[in-house]
């Protein structure tokens, strides 16, 4: 059975390792140092686990009161299903909060992947941030962003 769990200290490797891979490095801004313990010691880090072992992570921030914002958001094992499944519990435990109205993401324009996930989950286009991050090739990336809000979100899970 999988579940969703906040990080702790000893989750911080498998966090950097997963984060920072080279077939991440293509969606994925690295970690500033320090980046990923801050998570963790603000809540604000979260792992989809496996019994025998994590299966993915996510950082979230709260923007503005009532509007979080999912930071990152990646698999150890992509291609499977589970983020669809990580993405939706994480979506879950967010609006959990009565304050929250809004959840916001944003992914590198051609990860179709996670694109064709987010639509799946609901979460509507919004806008293009341009070039918003550079990769480690040096070429600028364009970063679709994507929101879902309370009322969508509860509607779909009827």
């Amino acid at each position: 059975m999988t579940m969703l769990r906040l990080a702790r200290d000893q989750d911080a490797a498998f966090i950097t390792e997963v984060w920072t891979r080279a077939e991440n490095a293509m969606f994925l801004p690295p970690p500033d140092p320090g980046e990923v313990v801050e998570h963790i010691v603000l809540g604000h880090a979260f792992l989809w686990t496996a019994p025998d072992r994590p299966l993915g992570f996510a950082t979230i921030n709260l923007w503005d009161p009532g509007n979080d914002g999912i930071s990152v958001i990646a698999m150890d094992r992509p291609g499977n299903g589970a983020g669809r499944e990580f993405l939706s519990a994480l979506v879950d435990h967010l609006f959990a909060d009565p304050g929250t109205n809004r959840v916001g993401l944003d992914t590198a324009a051609d990860n179709h992947r996670a694109m064709a996930v987010f639509a799946r989950l609901g979460f509507v286009a919004e806008g293009m941030f341009r070039e918003c991050w550079r990769r480690p090739d040096g070429l600028w990336v364009d970063c679709p962003h994507f929101s879902i809000l309370r009322r969508e979100w509860l509607a779909r899970k009827g």
